[in-house]
């Protein structure tokens, strides 16, 4: 019959049987997980269950115990000690622990409850080999991460499972933070980057890119696996004002940090840390990977700024003796370019219903043209005799947030959004398009047909098309280019229509909460509120009996270098599959069942 358990062992123990014997060192809980270690001894089986709540199965490894084996002299072979970790188990105060056959041995252990920093720190540090399979487990809980990183040991130089570097490591404190470098390593050992605020973010989760320096300084060494070597990493949450960043290295059940590096500060601007987060070269499917790194950052980042500018109050002035009663308020952005304002106002003085009953808002959303239109405005006003008002925003607030300073000093029960570079060619087209939306107070939103300088269709409505490479749905143009055919007399509904030609009820605008303000630059934005105004029920028309210009982001490409811009495309792309690629799925699903 097995001895009693030595005076390190057991807190648990039965020697009804001389062939088996368990005990357990420790059991805790830590945030709903709850470990228990210990031994057994001449048991092949393991189970081990929560009493109570909890009905799962236990993570377990087991480890040799050389010291086992000699307090109660069996083989070596025979004395193994375990690790039990179980997850989501909050509240759980007893464990039954045992074989699985019939003639094991069963015990009940009692959990220590909510085990103190102090006590999660003893017992990790106990259990240093084994680190890498506890922070397989738990990776889940910062708090359990920011235990388990301090007492990750440093790769020695002999360590050759896994080679890696961070090379750049920028962050916000309380947002998140991107890392960059490369690392291979051997298909056994897992690759993780860890802050030290406890976030993790696996490797095979990152965007991957070709590193021919890499390949060429290991390939001997790792051969087919040094490829795709460089990584991009993002952590989405509070990394800490002087955190570090790690690269750790899981072999077998040990932890290795083969790099750290101290965050450093990223820039607040979305625009401008997106410059940097896209300018890695990655291929179409790995950008894809990255938009899932970055995005929530951006995304954070656009936000703080859209609170930020809450707080500018923007600078209004009345050039002209303004409408009294406006029917309509057409709100017009001006960005890049400051020309265009003379050329439309032009159109809008050969307009008698333009000139008599709307109010015409000019939002400048770009500084560097505030100067040039400050100082021509009365001159414009003497010769075109066009009243309007200017709205500085005295920032780039960017698309959304213009049109909306705009509407929210508009005066009219209607907002006409119009771009700077769309030009009418004959009046009356404005009274078409309110003569549309007073049709029915089911219609939501008013678009109109838009011509390239040549004549050519530019925009006669939207539709939505799925990418599989880019796993969304594309608002795309149909017809775009091609030779205008003969105007309908009755509005045509649309899936959605361009914001550079867009009018709806003040209470339709309202009830939307205006434009997202969310995208970058200026993407989405239209097909965004289209589809908000269309989950209320309501439908979106378009009139082609109109004859308007559209010259066609004449100002977006002041922004970047092309593939940049196309990056931005492609975050705003995201962003709007995952608000609307469900509806509009169904809509189209929808539109197939009809045919």
């Amino acid at each position: 019959m097995l001895g009693r358990p030595a005076p390190h062992a057991a807190t648990r123990f039965e020697e009804e049987n001389d062939e088996q014997g368990w005990a357990v060192d420790r059991a805790i809980e830590f945030n709903g997980v709850v470990i228990v270690t210990g031994w057994q001894i001449g048991m092949s089986t393991f189970e081990c269950r929560c009493d109570g709540i909890f009905e799962g199965l236990p993570n377990v490894t087991f480890f040799p115990r050389p010291d086992v084996a000699k307090d109660y002299k069996v083989d070596k072979a025979g004395a193994r000690g375990f690790l039990a970790v179980f997850t989501d188990a909050r509240d759980v105060r007893t464990l039954r622990l045992g074989g699985a056959g019939s003639n094991d041995l069963t015990i009940v252990v009692e959990v220590a409850v909510s085990a103190t920093r102090e006590d999660l720190a003893c017992f990790l540090s106990e259990h240093v080999e084994r680190l890498g399979f506890i922070l397989g487990i738990v990776s889940g809980d910062s708090d359990w991460v920011r235990e388990i990183i301090g007492l990750v040991p440093r790769a020695s130089a002999d360590f050759n499972t896994a080679r890696g570097f961070i090379e750049q490591a920028k962050g916000l404190s309380q947002i998140g933070g991107i890392a960059v470098g490369w690392a291979t390593g051997l298909p056994s050992c897992d690759l993780l980057l860890v802050s030290s605020s406890g976030l993790v973010v696996k490797l095979s989760e990152t965007a991957r890119w070709h590193r021919d320096d890499i390949t060429q300084a290991y390939k001997a060494e790792f051969g087919p696996l040094s490829l795709d070597a460089g990584y991009l990493g993002g952590f989405n949450g509070t990394i800490g004002s002087y955190g570090n960043v790690y690269l750790v290295a899981i072999d077998e059940q040990t932890a290795y940090v083969i790099a750290e590096r101290e965050w450093s500060s990223a820039a607040r601007e979305p625009t401008s840390f997106a410059q940097w987060a896209f300018s890695f070269p990655l291929r179409s499917d790995q950008f894809a990977k990255a938009l899932h790194q970055v995005a929530p950052i951006i995304s954070h980042l656009i936000q703080a700024q859209v609170d930020g500018m809450r707080r500018i109050k923007p600078v209004i002035t009345d050039v002209g003796i303004q409408c009294s009663d406006p029917i309509t308020s057409i709100v017009i952005p001006l960005y890049g370019r400051s020309d265009f304002v003379a050329q439309q106002l032009l159109c809008f003085a050969d307009d008698p219903f333009i000139r008599k009953w709307c109010e015409i808002i000019y939002v400048i959303d770009d500084p560097r043209i505030r100067a040039d239109i400050m100082e021509n405005a009365e001159l414009y006003y003497e010769l075109y005799r066009v009243p309007f008002k200017i709205v500085d925003g005295r920032l780039n607030r960017g698309y959304s947030a213009a049109n909306n300073i705009g509407a929210s000093n508009a005066r009219a029960l209607t907002n006409l959004f119009l771009n700077s570079d769309v030009f009418p060619m004959q009046s009356g087209w404005l009274e078409k398009l309110l003569m549309a939306l007073a049709r029915d107070t089911n219609i939501g939103i008013v678009g109109a047909r838009l011509n390239y300088h040549n004549g050519s269709i530019q925009h006669d409505g939207m539709a939505f098309e799925w990418h599989s490479s880019l796993s969304a749905h594309i608002n795309r143009h149909p017809h775009a280019g091609f030779e205008t055919p003969p105007p309908r007399a009755e509005p045509q509904e649309k899936m959605a229509v361009t914001g550079a030609c867009m009018l709806m009820s003040k209470e339709t605008f309202e009830a939307v909460g205006g434009f997202d303000q969310n995208y970058l630059v200026g993407d989405f934005e239209d097909s965004d509120i289209c589809l908000k105004v269309r989950a209320l029920g309501r439908i979106i028309t378009l009139v082609e009996d109109v004859s308007i210009v559209h010259l066609e982001r004449q100002s977006f490409s002041g922004v970047g270098e092309p593939d940049f811009r196309q990056k931005i495309v492609y975050y705003n792309l995201y962003r709007h599959e995952k608000t609307w690629g469900e509806a509009i799925g169904y809509s189209l699903k929808c539109d197939v069942q009809r045919v």
